[in-house]
């Protein structure tokens, strides 16, 4: 396999391998109205015999963050969240193992040249990023956010003690994210007494899984409240899917949710990591 890795220092690289992607599809791409988030250091781009792999760019770093980040594509993977509308979330296979880990290095050392004494990223894929982690010597830098989910969403049931609530199921359909579908959602509302509503779950069905995105809830919401309109969710989806396989339910550093989820009797299923490469 003849792969290779080049650094390249204009700052508009990024919309030519878009276009890339996209022509792989055989879909049109145009940066117009596209607006850089911060600026980018320079791009590290992997190809095998000049079909193009994927790409890091490292990015400057900002006020709170003395050292650079890193952000990745893999072309594999890019192309079917572009076909598909959602992650691939399949275990890394070698030969992506080794070219995200080629990229790493590659960016981490034109880091290391400019002055820079590490590089951070975190993982979108969570399976391929711990495993590049553990390949390139990178270590766990902060944990950002995880999964909560029941340990057998079949035989779940909701713990004792938990307040009575009223909390209102329906079931719609909802985007998701730039693919052209919708797909059913099961939602439950939890209503206070005065009618207004102090919390919203939503869960997308996809492929017999269902995905809370977020939870958004009042910051003064009592966890246990918000545990028991878990715990409606939960006998919603059983309920009215019963195909259903699994449930998850994102969590961003909140503490809020983290109190609920353990109070309705989840369990982290999947982990957001920061990984950090000293150099």
């Amino acid at each position: 396999m003849n792969v290779t890795v080049e650094i390249d220092r204009d700052p508009q690289v990024e919309d030519r391998l878009i276009g890339e992607l996209f022509a792989a599809i055989d879909e049109q791409w145009s940066p117009e109205g596209e607006i850089e988030d911060r600026p980018v250091v320079a791009t590290a781009i992997a190809r095998q015999d000049g079909a193009l792999l994927g790409w890091a760019e490292l990015l400057f770093p900002v006020e709170d963050e003395p050292n650079p980040i890193l952000q990745w594509i893999l072309t594999s993977r890019e192309v079917e969240r572009l076909r598909t509308g959602r992650a691939l979330g399949e275990p890394g296979t070698e030969a992506e193992i080794a070219t995200l880990s080629a990229l790493i290095k590659a960016a981490a050392e034109h880091a290391k040249a400019e002055g820079h004494q590490a590089v951070t990223w975190a993982d979108t894929e969570v399976d391929l990023d711990a495993k590049v982690a553990d390949a390139i010597g990178a270590l766990v830098h902060e944990e950002i956010g995880r999964h909560w989910s029941p340990a057998d969403l079949a035989g779940y049931q909701a713990p004792a003690g938990l307040p009575e609530v009223n909390a209102v199921a329906s079931t719609d359909s909802v985007a998701v994210l730039e693919a052209d579908e919708r797909v059913l959602a099961v939602s439950v509302d939890l209503v206070h007494a005065d009618g207004s509503i102090v919390a919203q779950l939503t869960s997308a069905i996809i492929d017999n899984e269902a995905l809370v995105e977020e939870v958004i809830h009042d910051e003064d919401l009592d966890p246990a409240e918000l545990a028991s309109a878990i715990a409606t969710l939960v006998a919603e989806l059983r309920s009215t899917h019963p195909d259903v396989s699994s449930l998850a339910i994102r969590e961003l550093d909140d503490d809020l949710v983290r109190a609920a989820a353990e109070k309705a009797g989840l369990e982290i299923s999947d982990r957001w990591q920061v990984y950090r490469l000293a150099l």
